[in-house]
């Protein structure tokens, strides 16, 4: 009886002090994305260490260009290893849901009274949506009428 205590109390010991040393990773969440200029780094910093402190996550940045980045996101769907968010341009978002590699968001969670209806046109396909807007800008906005 005594032999069996014993070694009831090593293993229950050697449970606790595994349980003890073994740290449990936190999460780590992939972002790909197309802000890779030096002067966007700190901000992404910024953004990620608030990020982090209140999801208690790991955020791991991969940046992307956009001579090769469409090419790195079509292998990596291929691989079943796709980051878990990803920035898209917004003319990819119908080529990347129609060929089911997107996750489609629930309506709720878009919140569409929020946005532009035409910033959140590119975001849907089929009726359905696997984006938001991400970034919403003007690339021309004054024009010389004397030159027309």
């Amino acid at each position: 009886m005594t032999k069996t205590c014993v070694w009831a109390v090593a293993a229950i010991a050697l449970v606790l002090v595994s349980g003890c040393s073994q740290q449990q990773s936190k999460p780590v969440l992939r972002v790909w994305h197309f802000w890779s200029a030096p002067q966007h780094q700190a901000v992404l910093d910024s953004l990620i260490e608030h990020f982090e402190r209140e999801h208690d996550c790991r955020v791991e940045l991969t940046p992307l260009s956009w001579s090769d980045g469409k090419t790195k996101l079509m292998a990596a769907f291929n691989a079943s290893a796709p980051p878990d968010v990803l920035e898209l341009g917004s003319d990819w978002v119908a080529q990347f849901s129609s060929s089911g590699v997107l996750a489609e968001l629930a309506e709720s969670d878009v919140e569409p009274s929020l946005w532009l209806p035409w910033a959140l046109s590119p975001c849907r396909w089929n009726g359905r949506y696997y984006a938001v807007p991400w970034v919403v800008d003007t690339r021309v906005l004054f024009i010389n009428t004397s030159l027309l």
